[in-house]
């Protein structure tokens, strides 16, 4: 089973705030944007490269899906992907757009 890791989304007083900034993680596990429950406001990732296996996403095209647009799912918006494989550590920079506020958090893929 492949290991989930979440990353909140929280719109705070001066605008979004991401948890953990940067997430650090392993090729093929789940990572999964959410925001609070009833904090249904959609939001965007996009990322500098794609951080997806696209075999695995679905996503045709050899370069992969690089932007995602969160989906309500019960009473959250969401956004689920799997971690590309990598060979080596890969530092993949990414804004999230919540409104008119965006961030410039990153997640790093490491080899399994």
């Amino acid at each position: 089973m492949l290991k989930l890791v979440y990353v909140d989304v929280v719109l705070g007083p001066g605008g979004p705030v991401i948890t953990p900034e940067t997430c650090v993680v392993r090729s093929g596990t789940r990572v999964l944007w959410r925001t609070a429950e009833n904090a249904l406001e959609p939001f965007e990732l996009a990322f500098a490269e794609s951080p997806v296996d696209p075999a695995r996403q679905g996503v045709a095209g050899s370069d992969g899906q690089k932007d995602f647009l969160s989906q309500r799912m019960g009473r959250r918006q969401e956004v689920l992907i799997t971690a590309k494989e990598v060979s080596a550590e890969s530092d993949i920079k990414y804004d999230v757009r919540i409104g008119s506020h965006h961030l410039d958090p990153g997640i790093k893929i490491m080899p399994r």
